[in-house]
């Protein structure tokens, strides 16, 4: 396990996240991401994008937002690049 995979486990776990399902639409269709499968997608990302994830997560966290608003951003990012 990676260091940002360790990272992103430990942030997901003190934050109690719930796990929530995004609904993508793109091209006609209806895709449906869980936040399971962005913070996977995360972890399997080029260590710049990790980099980038981490710290718009520490931003949010820090102004006390709302995590789930940019996995959902992750998930439209996602579904663009690979349907």
């Amino acid at each position: 396990m990676t260091k940002f995979s360790k990272w992103l486990d430990t942030f997901v776990s003190e934050k109690n996240l719930e796990m929530k399902v995004y609904e993508v639409e793109w091209n006609g269709d209806s895709h449906i991401v869980p936040t399971e499968v962005v913070i996977e997608l995360a972890q399997k990302a080029s260590p710049g994008e990790q980099k980038f994830v981490k710290e718009t997560i520490v931003k949010i966290d820090f102004a006390n937002g709302d995590v789930h608003h940019f996995f959902e951003h992750l998930a439209n990012a996602y579904v663009r690049a690979n349907f």
